[in-house]
């Protein structure tokens, strides 16, 4: 093998490692973001459930009370919808490839440790690479996947906010409870 091609090789395998490092950090951000966003929603959830009867019970006019319940009832909806995306984000993705690979660990972990050994030894630098490369793509799947439930959660719970925040101004603008 030449220098120039050597040279190839190893930039391209560096630049494989590098960005499966990359989509290590994203898969760790994207959990961390999942968790703040089911945080937010089961707070939502929370607060609904233990202050809807008492906001209830504190409106007779028909009109407001279907208002209040419906926003109530629509805001807890998208925020247990937001609460299962969080959820499926969080969710560690094991995919990896339909291949046995040296690299992933659910096959590194389901192998005996002399087979892995051996199939560390008889491996070839092309095979290697390979296996690097459908690493890559199997990240690049779970992660898309993980952004995807992220985005559907983020969205789920600015719907939630916008509807819980209908709650205060339908009591606020009660009659019966005065404005202050």
């Amino acid at each position: 093998m030449n220098t120039s091609s050597t040279t190839n090789l190893t930039d391209r395998r560096d630049l494989l490692w590098r960005t499966l490092a990359r989509y290590d950090i994203y898969v760790g951000t994207t959990i961390a973001r999942a968790a703040a966003v089911a945080a937010v929603n089961a707070l939502i959830v929370g607060v609904l459930s233990v202050k809807a009867p008492e906001a209830l019970a504190s409106i007779t006019n028909n009109g407001p009370r279907m208002v209040l319940s419906t926003a109530m009832c629509a805001s807890a909806l998208a925020a247990l919808g937001a609460l299962t995306a969080s959820f499926v984000a969080i969710v560690p993705y094991t995919g990896g490839s339909h291949n046995a690979s040296l690299i992933y660990f659910g096959d590194v972990g389901r192998a005996d440790v002399a087979e892995f050994l051996a199939a560390v030894q008889t491996s070839d630098s092309e095979s290697i690479e390979r296996d690097l490369a459908r690493q890559v793509h199997a990240m690049a799947v779970g992660l898309r996947r993980k952004f995807g439930a992220l985005r559907l959660a983020t969205y789920s719970t600015i719907l939630a906010l916008v509807l819980a925040s209908i709650v205060p101004m339908v009591l606020l603008a009660n009659p019966e409870r005065g404005c202050p």
